[in-house]
């Protein structure tokens, strides 16, 4: 004889299985869509950043090649106040060094509306405290007596790993000035 109260239990603890089965799935694949994500945003945080040091590095040397090639100045953007204006920055004299031209090329990339991919700031700044802002590129020159006057770009990033949040450069050029 068979029992008839006991094939229930079986279909309740089936069903009960089964949705907390497909529970899991649920939460496991909303757990994988939120990493990707984060992967996803990290990554374009260094791409930009990336991107953001090559453009800056690229126009340093074009301007300096400009120079070099005799050019009285090199045209840059500047803010006066609100407003934005072209002027010509020396090649010659005391105020064409690599310690101006990175205040100049700072100015310049902020004028143009560059940002930095992690915050509202500018991407280029000015100084040398040597990249510790994410995503900044930080330029500083030093001028090595008569024969050297080199031109510093430094960017961090940081990846944003779990196990190792700490930012590390990404990209580092020195630039000399002929």
């Amino acid at each position: 004889m068979v029992n008839l109260n006991i094939v229930p239990v079986f279909k309740i603890l089936a069903v009960i299985s089964a949705t907390i089965f497909k529970i899991l799935v649920v939460i496991v694949a909303i757990f994988v869509l939120l990493i990707g994500g984060w992967i996803f945003h990290a990554n374009s945080g260094i791409h930009s950043a990336d991107e953001n040091h090559t453009r800056i590095k690229r126009f340093a040397e074009s301007a300096f090649e400009t120079c070099s090639a005799g050019a009285s100045g090199v045209k840059m953007m500047t803010r006066k106040g609100t407003r934005r204006e072209q002027v010509l920055r020396p090649c010659s004299g005391p105020e064409s060094t690599s310690r101006f031209f990175a205040k100049y090329i700072a100015e310049h990339f902020t004028a143009t509306g560059c940002t930095n991919p992690y915050g509202g700031q500018s991407c280029a700044v000015a100084g040398s405290n040597r990249g510790t802002s994410l995503g900044q590129a930080h330029l500083w020159g030093s001028k090595i007596g008569s024969d050297r006057d080199d031109l510093f770009i430094v960017t961090t990033v940081s990846d944003h790993d779990l196990l190792d949040p700490v930012a590390i450069p990404l990209r580092f050029n020195r630039i000399t000035r002929e």
